[in-house]
């Protein structure tokens, strides 16, 4: 007898349904009518479909991604447009100085654009904010420009004072000017001088204005000796007599130490015996003679002369007047929002680009105020990396490590020079630094490091603007021209190329 499953194990037999299942018939929509004016174009041949197609809005997604696009689009056309409209006005304002007629002699004005290096960049974003917004204005006018590149903390403020101090010492008749290079001659200092109050100064950003100050004083109320000293030599001078080259014994290198000039392959003059220094002159050689020994003749003692010393002048003359154009260069991932916001304000850099080159082109001038001027684009400081910040501990850190490899290079500089081991495969590969070439790299590597110490110095947030009471007088500023400024001039040139036609 077959084994029966238990009752739960049994399958489940639905109930059956008191209605029988009925398939339910789809809906069928009528055909959409044309409208009797598109009914013609159905038998022109365009496609039913076509003229019965009703747009619709697309997905959200859709709506968000095309309301985004669009607008930031608009926004960046209109922006150029408004810009590009603004600088040709700026251009047709000014445009009427190159039409005007000039002597034989005469020349055109020379503006002088500087731009120190913005903090931690090491492209020229100055120079290009100069010629992107300014100088096509100054062009449209015919001004002659100059732009003088800086690309090291504190280069700017250097030559301004070694201008500064040459025009002393041609002053002072020192020197003699220097010579121009399509004459031959030497140059009036005189007409030099006017040409440069004639043309004035473009100052880009706020660290460009701390160095030019900085040099500025620097060069005017200091004492000036009566040749340019070479930064070189002076650092040169200074490293010589440090100890680092100097050589020690490996086995006891911090109490006994072995002579010195067997450690040169070159002699210095600063390794040189005493009877060989600089100051007193070398022994003569005796020459042969038949009748006898010729007496040697007194020499002189040589007592070293003292520079010649020019105090600073009681008035300094006046200078080129300025003209401030301010820059914010945003760096860093922190300033992505301000970078976004600066793509869309074109018009904006046209605008201080022009308000600038209409002011040193037709604008009057005042004297320099070191209170409101020396305030110049203060808020641009806000905006320095904060690797900027800490350049002197930077600096200290590279200081240490090269130091402290220093010794072991130089060790085995040494030893390969004497000929007391040979070179490795890898020294025959990458042949190593002489001592000659240790002491130039030591000698780059510390005037790059106290250049952009000092350049620092002079350009941190916590330093003001230079000033000394001795440039009372000598500077002055530009300012915005009036709306009727060169209205005149213009309409004189308008009518005078009438008259020529």
């Amino acid at each position: 007898m077959p084994l029966r499953p238990a009752p739960f194990l049994r399958p489940f037999n639905k109930q059956p349904t008191l209605y029988p299942s009925v398939k339910p018939t789809p809906k069928t929509t009528p055909p959409r009518q044309l409208h009797p004016t598109l009914a013609v174009l159905e038998f022109v041949g365009i496609p039913r479909s076509v003229l019965l197609w009703r747009p619709s809005l697309p997905s959200r997604n859709w709506c968000i991604f095309f309301g985004v696009t669009g607008t930031l689009g608009y926004l960046y056309y209109d922006d150029r447009k408004q810009a590009r409209e603004l600088m040709q006005s700026y251009k047709d304002r000014v445009s009427w100085m190159a039409e005007q007629s000039m002597g034989v002699h005469d020349l055109p004005r020379k503006v002088v654009v500087y731009a120190a290096r913005w903090p931690e960049d090491e492209d020229e974003r100055g120079a290009k904010e100069f010629r992107r917004y300014v100088k096509p204005i100054l062009n449209a006018a015919a001004v002659d420009h100059v732009y003088i590149p800086t690309t090291r903390y504190g280069a700017l403020s250097r030559l301004i004072a070694t201008e500064a101090r040459t025009n002393r010492r041609v002053s002072a008749g020192l020197v003699q000017p220097p010579v121009s290079p399509v004459t031959g001659l030497p140059r009036d200092p005189a007409v030099e001088a006017a040409r440069g109050l004639e043309g004035g100064i473009i100052l880009v950003g706020r660290a460009t204005l701390k160095e030019y100050m900085a040099g500025l004083k620097e060069g005017w109320t200091s004492e000036v000796t009566e040749k340019e000293i070479e930064r070189d030599e002076i650092l040169a001078s200074i490293l010589a007599d440090d100890g680092k080259f100097d050589e020690f014994d490996n086995k006891n290198s911090d109490t006994e130490s072995i002579n010195v000039d067997a450690a040169e392959p070159l002699p210095t003059i600063s390794k040189l015996p005493s009877s060989f220094a600089p100051s007193q002159p070398p022994p003569q050689a005796r020459s042969w003679s038949p009748w006898g020994a010729a007496p040697a003749a007194p020499v002189a003692p040589v007592v070293p002369s003292t520079p010649t010393l020019l105090p600073p002048p009681s008035m300094i003359p006046a200078q080129p007047p300025l003209a401030f154009l301010p820059f914010i260069n945003y760096l860093g991932f922190l300033q992505i929002p301000q970078m976004l916001v600066d793509f869309f304000s074109e018009t904006a850099h046209v605008r201080a680009g022009g308000e600038v080159a209409l002011a040193v082109l037709l604008g009057p001038t005042r004297p320099y105020s070191p209170s409101e001027d020396g305030a110049f684009d203060r808020q641009s400081e806000s905006y320095y990396k904060k690797s900027y910040l800490n350049l002197p501990t930077v600096h200290e850190k590279a200081r240490t490590a090269f130091y402290a490899a220093l010794p072991e290079r130089l060790l085995k500089a040494r030893q390969l020079a004497r000929g007391e081991r040979e070179a490795s495969k890898n020294e025959e590969a990458n042949p190593r630094k002489t001592e000659m070439e240790l002491r130039e790299e030591r000698l780059v590597k510390e005037r790059r490091w106290r250049d952009e110490r000092e350049g620092w110095e002079i350009v941190k947030p916590d330093e003001e603007v230079k000033w000394d009471e001795t440039l009372e007088g000598a500077l002055r500023v530009f300012e915005m021209p009036g709306k009727e400024a060169g209205e005149e001039e213009r309409q004189r040139a308008e009518e005078m190329r009438k008259e020529r036609q």
